[in-house]
């Protein structure tokens, strides 16, 4: 039976039968099996799909059509996949998971110059269809022929430029969104203004989601040139996500009109009063909201989701669309200085968040992420957002600084899993540390979260660091609960380095 047969019986059993019209159609002797007009609707889906099931097993071949046949694929630049074994491996992770390790996988066969085996396209394909994550890898592994069976199923459509160089303009013409993002990006490294030149004719026929993605790759070598882009798109697109991000790529840009009306705005905020015969940096919002700082993006009243009051409000916004650089200029202090001065003010808490939302968007000093994260001013989930723009070795000290004062460690191990930085085994040890205390505690009994995360922190692991493993506490008073999840944590493992032997992988 087809794809699509199985797909309709699918829905009519999901929706129910009272809310399908019709059943699909069997070939004509097996409609006279499966029919019998005196039973219920449910008992006809049942019969049909039992017959349907038996007649697909028995290797039932279609009847001859006149349609015409699809043209045949191209011959696939990358070879294919064939080992038996590395087949079945790959079969069984795309039936199992977890999700991570689908990616993995299509990435070490890329690696290797394979391709998935033709068979396996449609499961990695409908599985990347489910999670906008599988997509980049799955791309990279599905080779030409993947491109090709893109067009059979429409939701198959984000892989119409598999096997197509990154660079090459297809990605432009014919990829999704995020390949179009990702061949900007490649493009802005070696020709800005034509990158620049492509978006500007493009953006006026995308959707305001797809806008904001697109206009995401200015990032890359953003320079004085995107200005002109930028402040037409702030003042006239209709979006608010469009217009807050073009507001904050000016800020960017520390001598745009914008990035000088800012620190224009913010300056008699920022003011010296004289106490106990020293001088004092003092800060106050404005008293009133400026006239012309709605044509900037600045919002005079907070939605609902953030209660604050309107200066605070006010403030923070205009704080965040300050260049960063700012400050110290304006001031003579050190980042860290700054951070400790803003938290002792009676406005901390707009100018903290105001400061991390600039230094998470501009090219910051990775001094004042350091200050914001050592100073311990911010909560954790904002912390978070920061560590990205540090080093690697950095990046994973300031994860474990942040472990501290997570709420959970399900909640830290769920961030840091997320986070693009290359686990060395010192990292894995401490975070392992962490897990078998937290095993220990009466918590555990009920933490189901991290039951299911434990075969993805399986993916994250470097492999030096599995030859020698810590035992997991089996004496501990909760572990029946957690054996399940070991299991499933040990044989993720053993499937990546199973993977990695076939295909004689050092990734």
């Amino acid at each position: 039976m087809s794809a699509p047969f199985w797909k309709q019986l699918s829905t009519a059993a999901l929706l129910g039968t009272a809310r399908t019209p019709a059943l699909p159609s069997l070939p004509q002797d097996l409609q006279d099996l499966a029919l019998d007009e005196s039973s219920a609707p449910e008992a006809r889906l049942l019969r049909t799909a039992a017959v349907a099931g038996l007649a697909q097993i028995a290797g039932l071949q279609p009847a001859s059509t006149e349609e015409t046949l699809p043209e045949p694929a191209a011959p696939s630049p990358q070879d294919v996949c064939r080992d038996p074994q590395v087949v079945s491996l790959l079969a069984q992770i795309a039936t199992e998971g977890p999700e991570t390790l689908l990616a993995e996988a299509c990435q070490l066969l890329a690696a290797a110059g394979q391709s998935l085996p033709h068979r396996l396209l449609p499961t990695y394909f409908d599985a990347a269809y489910r999670s906008s994550a599988l997509r980049d890898p799955v791309l990279k592994a599905a080779g030409s022929r993947g491109a090709w069976l893109s067009a059979k199923n429409r939701e198959w459509r984000f892989a119409a430029t598999a096997g197509i160089d990154e660079i090459d303009i297809r990605q432009w013409e014919e990829g999704d969104v995020a390949s179009r993002t990702r061949y900007l990006q490649a493009l802005r490294q070696t020709d800005a203004d034509r990158a620049r030149e492509l978006l500007e004719k493009t953006l006026a026929q995308e959707s305001a989601r797809d806008r904001v993605t697109l206009l995401g790759a200015l990032r890359t070598r953003l320079s004085p040139a995107d200005e002109s882009l930028l402040q037409n798109l702030l003042t006239s697109d209709r979006s608010k996500e469009v217009r807050t991000l073009a507001a904050r790529l000016l800020s960017a840009l520390p001598q745009s009109a914008f990035a000088l009306r800012m620190q224009a705005r913010l300056q008699p905020c920022v003011t010296t009063e004289k106490k106990l015969f020293r001088t004092h940096w003092v800060v106050a919002p404005p008293q009133s909201f400026p006239t012309d700082a709605a044509q900037d993006g600045i919002e005079e009243k907070p939605p609902g989701s953030v209660r604050v009051g309107e200066r605070a409000w006010w403030l923070r916004q205009i704080t965040a669309r300050t260049p960063i650089a700012w400050w110290t200029a304006h001031t003579g202090m050190t980042p860290m200085e700054l951070v400790l001065w803003a938290a002792k003010t009676e406005w901390k808490d707009a100018l903290l968040q105001g400061l991390a939302e600039a230094v998470t968007l501009q090219d910051t000093d990775p001094a004042w992420i350091h200050a914001i994260i050592n100073a311990d001013v911010l909560p954790p989930q904002e912390a978070a957002e920061l560590i990205g723009g540090l080093d690697a070795k950095d990046q994973r000290e300031a994860w474990l600084k942040l472990a501290s004062s997570a709420p959970s460690l399900t909640w830290w191990l769920r961030l840091v899993m997320k986070a693009p930085i290359t686990w060395d085994t010192a990292f894995w040890l401490a975070v392992e540390k962490r897990i078998i205390a937290h095993l220990h505690t009466d918590a555990a009994q009920y933490d189901y979260e991290l039951r299911n995360l434990l075969p993805e922190l399986a993916c994250r692991i470097p492999m030096a660091a599995t030859s020698s493993p810590t035992p997991w506490p089996t004496g501990a008073k909760h572990w029946s609960s957690f054996e399940d999840a070991a299991h499933r944590f040990q044989q993720t493992l053993e499937r990546r380095s199973r993977l990695r032997r076939m295909l004689n992988s050092k990734l």
